[in-house]
């Protein structure tokens, strides 16, 4: 006969087996067996909506920790808030040029003093799920951190550009919503009554046939003058030309006679001062001369 096997021999060895496939899921599972794990808490005034207990928490793309708790924080003289309690592996960190590096309390608190923030992020458009990220942001505004909400170091949080994109396009429909639509569409109305009574009324029409009346006179006006002033620089010319013949005639007459008076007699100097004049009256009937060759409208408009 076969030997019968101990029911509690076969429950010990099925126990025995499920403790050691416990353990080792928890020891592959979790690396806290063989890390330091810093825990600080996010507080979110928007919704975490897309957020899980262990989703990553990054910095700048690198997962060095993961989401660990999410509660709602209620206070009787504030707004609720989500509060986040992440998890940072110290072993995800590694320290180069000898200069130590982790995630300590301390550290975490000066580089929040140089801009460190925390925001949510998309992991994927398609499932909607959000990580939480961490890096640097250099316009933020000062931190102001109060430790006695939570029994972890705080990191102050930014909002998501999601969050900022929706809370501008809120601001804007508020403003949109605070113009006078009504009266703005009055106005507009009322504007464009105006115009259309205004090019209909008849004085409007009267001024603008005569406005069209005195352009024509002014162009028939200025056609007439440019056919006049033509003629009139020729004639100019023409009396330019004359005056220097006349000019060159004298003086060669004058030579001559200069040549057959005597250099001491009164009548010389008579002549001379004769001569003097009408040489001065010549360089002005020169001057003229040239004046109006060079501009016979001075005869019309007058010298400037």
């Amino acid at each position: 006969m076969k030997k019968r096997v101990s029911p509690t021999l076969i429950g010990a060895f099925v126990v025995g087996a499920l403790a050691l496939v416990v353990a080792a899921i928890v020891i592959v599972g979790s690396a806290t067996w063989f890390s330091t794990i810093y825990r600080f808490v996010l507080y979110f005034n928007d919704s975490v909506d897309g957020l899980t207990v262990g989703a990553p928490v990054k910095f700048k793309g690198v997962q060095v920790g993961q989401v660990e708790q999410i509660k709602l924080a209620v206070s009787a003289d504030q707004e609720p808030q989500i509060a986040v309690v992440i998890g940072l592996d110290e072993s995800r960190i590694e320290s180069l040029g000898g200069t130590d590096a982790g995630f300590t309390p301390p550290e975490i608190q000066e580089a929040v003093k140089h801009g460190l923030r925390a925001k949510l992020a998309s992991q994927s458009l398609l499932t909607g799920l959000l990580y939480v990220s961490l890096d640097y942001e250099p316009n933020a505004p000062p931190a102001h951190l109060d430790e006695t909400k939570s029994e972890y170091p705080q990191i102050p949080t930014v909002p998501s550009r999601v969050e900022q994109v929706a809370q501008t396009a809120q601001d804007i429909f508020k403003k949109l919503e605070a113009l006078d639509w009504q009266g703005l569409f009055d106005s507009i109305s009322q504007t464009m009554a105006g115009l259309r009574d205004l090019v209909a009324d008849r004085a409007t029409q009267d001024v603008t046939r005569q406005l069209n009346e005195t352009l024509k006179s002014v162009q028939q006006l200025t056609d007439r003058l440019d056919g006049q002033i033509d003629p009139l620089a020729n004639d100019l010319q023409d009396l330019a030309k004359s005056a220097r013949l006349a000019l060159q005639n004298i003086d060669a007459a004058v030579a001559q006679i200069r040549t057959t008076i005597e250099p001491e007699s009164p009548l010389a100097y008579e002549l001379s001062r004769t001569l003097h004049e009408l040489s001065l009256a010549a360089r002005s009937v020169r001057a003229l001369s040239d004046s109006l060759d060079r501009d016979p409208t001075q005869l019309i408009f007058g010298r400037e």
